[in-house]
Formats: structure tokens, C-alpha cells, sequence
């Protein structure tokens, strides 16, 4: 958020604030935004506090989003000032005290649009020398970027440590500091725990002093003491408008400037000569290289005149000074050149030795009488394939070395196992036959195109790599094969030549397949058509690659039953039963544990089962529009089991009526329901058992949710039921039905709602709006027509309404009059 038309603003300076204060300069952000030409800048930085505004003196730190014609100002700045109860550091935020955007004296300040974008990231773990981590950065583009004056500007944090930093006192000095040592002493210091946030503003060097040295005339000598002072008098006008405020003298037209009294006076000085040393080198080396208007002779050594002129002494020495220094770098330079250009021979003429020192970094090899060997299996990491997996490292010699070499020579090469040639992948396909859901996908495991040389890299290598990957492959299917054949399962799993099948659920097909082609020219034409990214489950290709290393590590690991050192020597059976006399099948137990297929299947279930439940809830939210059923995945799910939360609400009722919560959590077999209220329901892994849960949930809601409405409506609840035992009988789950009076006790809606007979409503009205019921001789007193009469079916169709709970308000408004 510091990005988008960076600036940097250097706003007053140290002259105002040393030797003596100058209070008149004072400051507002908001102007200084618009100056920059960036009105609603986001600007960070360091200064000093607004005086004008705290009374006193302090650091400021200002974070301020300034005004635009859009927005209003944001001030999240902060100062900082010494306590005066125990004149320890105090830090406190602007804004809850103050609403002005004032600051005074100087400030560094860094301005942007405040946008997201690539930004510099420096990372410092330990201090190595005398020079804070601020000058370094600044010394860092200073030496890169050279005259060119560049600004950086942001924020860092200080994780750990402790920092020295200064806090200027509450009132201003009242005598001048024209010295470093009287300004320390003025400062107070602090040593401060980290963490600490930063806000360094800095250039790389000075604008002035590229100012300054256009300003130097070479072509003007060392003359008379009268140039001299002139030229020391321009100097001293120069730098007093630069860094000073005092005013000119109209009379005599120079500027009242005491280098005496002037702090920087020392600095200024070095400055200047270092300055112009480095100018004067600059251009005769310059003029040395391009050779066009000046040659360097021969520094004579005759004896000097007696009336030589000590200035003549010193031309000479700085003569002969610049020739040498001339000389040191001519013949870097040679150096510099004469050591690249034979990096780059070296770089196309490689050796064998060389090219196989970097083969023996990433693969083991041994020699072998003399042959070089490697080796590409994972017997090192534990496995126990018996395929040797060897390769031989063999010389280069198809090109002769008298012709000109091409870019991509390598002057080793590798042979590898035919058998280990070309690309292995697995694949795993799931198929469904019913029509409720299709096939669940095919994917290509461990899939990798054919071996081609990258740029930059070695041809071996992607041979190599290629290699391995098929020895991978069949390695993962040897051992899926020995399982399928060892695990007793109700269904038997079929290993057939390079397939194994297995069914997980009835109607439901897992195939695994190893595929492997070489590298000839037929295999490539009838090669099979792309396979796109989304088609590919890294989920599974990872937990593969999970598995197999575990089943490597349980083989490196594996406890080796006890060699007592006092075992008779006898039958090796005998020693490997141990102390205890372990028989076959207890050791059978001990080392039993989950196979890779098994594992495999596992996750193939719980993909069936994720993918139909998804299918199930999806299906009913695009059927079903009045309660409207949503779904909520979590991302962040085991590999046998997921979770989603089922919500089913009525649109625009959701504050009023709460929804029903359901926790599904999809495992291998089963799916488990936990209700809101603490409720476990456990779920088959056939579709109709979730189906049916869900449309009974989602009748159950439009009761709950007339219940809800009621008490809202001032209803008065009569009866309840979740279960009724009255009505036709439901084939999916139990109808639900309520009944609630009016406020006023005349009318009463009577609700049944059923997963499959849908809604019905009957409204009960009072007995003298009734005109078609008989007159009984028993009720003669006309008390008894205020009961309510017998109950009439509302044509629900016929209502408006957008849902059910919408035409219950309705309704309910409708019989429910409003008294005045």
C-alpha cells in the first residue's frame, strides 16, 4: 500500500532548527501534498512535531492520508516526547488529541497514491560494523547509481534487539549549538526494545553537490590570493543560501556569513576539496581513455631550478600523482577483461572431469573396475524393489573437437537400462454405471513429458530424472499388485497384466493402470491427446508420494526382532523368535499395518462419496427454490474425510427465522450429521438416505419457521409437532405441523407441511362469520358464537407471495387487525 507515483518531499531543514530555532517555519501536509503535485497522497515519514499546536517540541512520525476532492483527511500519526514526570520516553498518537496536519522545521516525508504494488524487501539478521542499518541502504544506491541523486522511502520493524535513538527536549535551546558535542548534549538518548516501526526516508546523496560542482571552473589555475578570496567569498555566498537564513546587505552586496559561528563550517570544507579531487580525477581519466584532447608526458626527473616556484612543486606532484593512478586502473581493467574472457572459454570448452564432478553432485557413483557406475533406484531411502536401477557414465565422442563445437556439447553421457527408457505414468480411473452421477474422472499420476534438454541444463539430467520417474512408477505398481493379491476382501480384486481393478461400491469401478512408452517414433504417433490441468488431482499424486515414502521409512525402521547374545546355536528360526518364542503369526501382527492399496481405495471412496454428496446438495438447491438450501466447503480437509455446512433458510427471513445448521462430515462409508443442537444422525453411503434427510430437514423448516414468525407477529403458539401421527402417510421422513391463534383469540392457522405431500394450510374462523352452519338447539346464548367454527383450506397457490414465509406474514397481517 506505499505504491502509485512515489515522491519524496524534503521540507524545511537542519538550519532552522540549528544553531538557533526558527519558529516561523511551520508547516501543513495537506499544502505540501498539493505542492508535490499529488492532492490525496498517502504520506509517511520523520520530522519534528508541531510546536505551534502541542506548546512544545517533540519527533513526529507522521502517517496522514491528506485530503482530496473525494476524501477527507486521515491523520494516524504519532509524536514523541520526554516525559516530564520521570523524563522517560513518552509516545502518543496525534489524532486522539489533535485534528490539525501541522508539522514544523524539517521533515523527510515519503509520498504515494497509497497503492498495492512491487516494493524492496531488505532483511538484516546481524550488525557487522559501525554504520546504522538506514546509512547503509543509503550508501548501498549512493554507490550504484553514482551523481545521480536517488530517494527510498517505506517502513521496516526491528524483531529483535535493542536500538539507540534520540528524543529532542520540550523546549528549544536558548544558546546557539554550533558543535556536535553541544548538540548531544541537548539531545536526550534512549535505548528502546524491539519490536520497533521504522519510517526512514532518505536520498542517496546531496542535489547540491552535483550544483556545486558545475559551478567549478577548471580552466582557471591556482592564481592570486585575490581569486582566492573571491572565489572563498562566492563559496560562502553559495552556502549560505543553501543552508543559512540570513538575509543579503543591500549596500554592499555580500551576505553577513561567519564560517566561524557556522556548524557545518568543517564538513562544508572537506566536502568541497573531496568534491573537487574527484571531479578533476573524473574528467582526466576521461580524457586519458577517449585520447582526444590531452596526452600525459613523461614526469621529467631533472634537477628543479633554484628559483622554482612552490606552486609549479605542487602541479608537478599532483601530475605525476594522476599518472599513476592512471596507470592502476588501465591495467584493472586489462585484468577485469583478460579473466572474463577466459571464464567464457572455459564455459564451451568443458572437460569430462568437470562435467562429471557436477553429474556426482545429484546422483551416486561408484567406480567399478573401469566402468563409472550410478545408480538411480531408492534403496538408499529404503526400498526393496529388485530392479538394480544401474546406469553407466560413458565419454562423449560423437563430435569431433577440430570443428567448431556447438553450445549445447556436453562431453559425458549417460546409458540407462532399456527397460527404464522413455516416460511411466499411472493411471487411475474411478467409473460409476448408475445415472445418478457419471465417471468421476481419469487422471495420469506421476505424467511427465518426454525428456528434452532444458536451456541451461545439463542433457543427463532430464534423462536421468526421466528414468527414475519410470522406476517410480513401477515400483508403486509392484507393490499395488502384491497387495491386491494378498487383501482379503467381499469383493476380489483383479490384477490383470498392467491393471489392477478393484470395486470399492457396488456399480462403482477403480482402475489402476501403468502405462509406459518408449521413445520411438511409434509410440509417439499413437501417443494419447493432452491431458488438461484441471483434470489432474495433485491431492492424490502427493499423498501417492506420501505413501510410498512411509512405506519406505517402515522399512528402514523396521524393529528387527531381538538376537539375544546367549542364543544356542541352532536353527536361525529358533534365534529370530526371541526370549518370548514368538510364533508366525504373532510376528505377522506385530508388523502388520495398512497397505498402499488400501489407502488408495480409501481415498477413492471418500472422492465418490465427496463428489455424490455435492451432486445430492447441488440438485436440491437448483429444484428446490422456497427454502433455499446453501452449502459452505472447508478447504481445509483430511484426505479420508471432508466437511461442509448445509444451511437452509428462507430468503429475506434470515434474522428472523434461523436457519437450520447441519455439520456434514463426509468420511469413507458413511456421512455423519451433527444437528445444532448436539444431534448425530449416521448415513449410509447410498444417495436416496441423504436425499431424503435433506427434503425432511427442509420441511421441518418452513414449521420452525411459522413458529418463529409467530412470536414475532404476537401469535400465540397452540401446538407443535416435529412428528404427526395424523394425515396420509409420508414415504420420506415424518410430516410436521403447528398451530397459532390471533392475538386476539378470534382466528387460528392450522399448518401441515410434508416432505413429499408439500404444505397445507386450514384457517379456523369465528362462528358468527359463518352463515352456512346449522342453528343448534343447545347453543341457544349468543356467547357461544364467539367460538371458532370448523376450519377452511386456504388455496396456497392462489397467494402472493415470493415463499412460504413471505405469504404466511400475509396471511397472519390479514387476520390480525390493527387496533387503534
Amino acid at each position: 500500500g506505499i505504491c502509485g507515483k512515489t515522491r519524496i518531499a524534503e521540507v524545511g531543514g537542519v538550519p532552522y532548527l540549528l544553531p538557533l530555532a526558527n519558529k516561523t517555519k511551520v508547516y501543513d501536509v495537506n499544502k505540501i501534498a498539493k505542492e508535490i503535485k499529488l492532492p490525496g497522497a498517502f504520506i509517511l515519514g520523520a520530522g519534528a512535531g508541531p510546536f505551534q499546536t502541542l506548546g512544545f517540541n517533540s519527533e513526529f512520525m507522521p502517517v496522514i492520508q491528506t485530503e482530496s476532492e473525494h476524501k477527507s483527511p486521515v491523520n494516524g500519526s504519532y509524536f514523541a516526547r520526554v516525559n516530564p514526570a520521570d523524563g522517560g520516553c513518552l509516545l502518543e498518537k496525534y489524532s486522539e488529541k489533535y485534528h490539525d496536519f501541522g508539522c514544523a522545521l524539517l521533515a523527510n516525508l515519503f509520498a504515494s497514491e497509497g497503492q498495492p504494488g512491487k516494493v524492496i524487501e531488505v532483511k538484516a539478521k546481524g550488525r557487522t560494523g559501525k554504520l546504522n542499518f538506514v546509512t547503509c541502504m543509503r550508501q548501498t544506491l549512493e554507490k550504484h547509481y553514482g551523481d545521480k541523486p536517488v530517494g527510498m522511502g517505506g517502513t521496516f520493524v526491528i524483531q529483535k534487539g535493542k536500538a539507540k535513538t534520540h528524543i529532542m527536549p520540550a523546549e528549544f535551546s536558548s544558546c546557539p549549538l554550533n558543535s556536535d558535542e553541544e548538540v548531544n548534549k541537548w539531545l536526550h538518548f534512549y535505548e528502546m526494545k524491539a519490536p520497533l516501526v521504522c519510517l526512514p526516508v532518505f536520498v542517496s546523496r546531496d542535489p547540491n553537490l552535483a550544483r556545486l560542482a558545475q559551478r567549478i571552473d577548471f580552466s582557471q589555475g591556482s592564481g592570486s590570493e585575490e581569486e582566492e578570496a573571491a572565489g572563498a567569498e562566492g563559496d560562502a555566498q553559495d552556502w549560505a543560501g543553501a543552508g543559512s537564513s540570513a538575509d543579503q546587505d543591500d549596500e554592499e552586496g555580500l551576505v553577513k556569513f561567519q564560517p566561524s559561528l557556522w556548524p557545518w563550517d568543517s564538513v562544508r570544507n572537506n566536502l568541497r576539496s573531496a568534491l573537487t579531487e574527484m571531479c578533476v580525477l573524473y574528467d582526466v581519466l576521461s580524457i586519458v581513455r577517449d585520447k582526444k584532447f590531452m596526452t600525459l608526458d613523461p614526469v621529467s626527473q631533472d634537477a628543479l631550478p633554484p628559483k622554482q616556484n612552490p606552486q609549479t612543486l605542487q602541479l608537478i606532484s599532483k601530475k605525476k600523482s594522476l599518472a599513476g593512478a592512471a596507470q592502476i586502473l588501465l591495467k584493472g581493467a586489462e585484468r577485469l577483461t583478460k579473466s572474463v574472457t577466459e571464464n567464457q572459454e572455459n564455459k564451451l570448452q568443458r572437460d569430462f572431469n568437470s562435467e562429471l564432478l557436477r553429474l556426482r553432485q545429484h546422483w551416486k557413483l561408484r567406480k567399478v573396475g573401469d566402468k563409472i557406475l550410478g545408480d538411480l533406484s531408492y534403496r538408499s531411502a529404503g526400498s526393496l524393489f529388485p530392479h538394480h536401477g544401474t546406469f553407466e557414465v560413458i565419454k562423449n565422442t560423437d563430435i569431433d573437437l577440430d570443428k567448431k563445437i556447438p553450445e549445447d556439447y556436453c562431453p559425458l553421457d549417460v546409458q540407462i537400462p532399456s527397460d527404464l527408457e522413455g516416460s511411466a505414468y499411472i493411471k487411475v480411473s474411478i467409473q460409476k454405471q448408475a445415472p445418478d452421477i457419471g465417471d468421476l474422472g481419469t487422471v495420469n499420476l506421476f505424467k511427465r513429458p518426454l525428456p528434452k534438454s532444458k536451456p541451461g541444463s545439463p542433457h543427463w539430467q532430464t534423462k536421468l530424472e526421466a528414468a527414475q520417474n519410470v522406476l517410480l512408477c513401477k515400483e508403486i505398481f509392484a507393490q499395488l499388485s502384491r497387495e491386491a493379491v494378498q487383501i482379503k476382501s467381499q469383493i476380489p480384486h483383479i490384477v490383470v497384466k498392467n491393471q489392477i481393478i478393484s470395486q470399492p461400491f457396488p456399480s462403482l469401478q477403480l482402475l489402476i493402470s501403468l502405462c509406459h512408452s518408449s521413445n520411438d517414433k511409434k509410440s509417439q504417433k499413437c501417443a494419447p491427446e493432452k491431458q488438461s490441468p484441471e483434470d489432474h488431482l495433485y491431492v492424490l499424486e502427493h499423498n501417492l508420494h506420501l505413501l510410498i515414502r512411509e512405506f519406505h521409512k517402515q522399512t528402514l525402521s523396521s524393529v528387527m526382532m531381538p538376537h539375544p547374545a546367549s542364543a544356542p546355536f541352532g536353527h536361525k528360526r529358533m534365534r529370530l523368535s526371541g526370549p518370548q518364542a514368538f510364533d508366525k503369526n504373532e510376528i505377522n501382527s506385530l508388523q502388520s499395518s495398512e497397505g498402499l492399496l488400501e489407502k488408495i481405495i480409501k481415498q477413492a471412496k471418500h472422492i465418490f462419496l465427496r463428489s455424490r454428496a455435492a451432486a445430492t446438495i447441488d440438485s436440491l438447491a437448483s429444484r428446490i427454490e422456497d427454502p433455499q438450501i446453501q452449502a459452505h466447503w472447508s478447504n481445509i480437509n483430511d484426505v479420508y474425510e471432508s466437511s461442509v455446512k448445509v444451511l437452509i433458510t428462507s430468503q429475506g427471513y434470515e434474522q428472523i427465522c434461523k436457519s437450520i445448521q447441519l455439520q456434514l462430515n463426509i468420511g469413507v462409508e458413511q456421512i455423519r450429521v451433527v444437528h445444532r443442537d448436539g444431534r448425530v444422525i449416521t448415513l449410509s453411503h447410498q444417495e436416496q438416505e441423504l436425499q431424503d434427510f435433506l427434503l425432511s430437514q427442509m420441511s421441518q423448516h418452513q414449521v420452525h419457521a411459522v413458529q418463529q414468525l409467530a412470536k414475532v407477529m404476537g401469535w400465540q403458539v397452540l401446538s407443535f409437532s416435529n412428528h404427526v401421527g395424523l394425515g396420509p402417510i409420508e414415504s420420506i421422513g415424518n410430516a410436521s405441523a403447528i398451530t397459532v391463534a390471533s392475538p386476539s383469540g378470534d382466528y387460528a392457522i392450522s399448518v401441515r407441511n410434508g416432505p413429499e405431500s408439500g404444505s397445507k394450510i386450514m384457517v379456523q374462523f369465528p362462528r358468527n362469520q359463518c352463515k352456512d352452519l346449522p342453528k343448534s338447539d343447545v347453543l341457544q346464548d349468543s356467547k357461544w358464537n364467539h367460538l371458532r367454527g370448523p376450519f377452511r383450506e386456504v388455496q396456497w397457490n392462489k397467494m402472493e407471495g415470493r415463499n412460504f414465509v413471505y405469504k404466511m406474514e400475509l396471511l397472519m397481517s390479514a387476520l390480525s387487525p390493527c387496533l387503534l
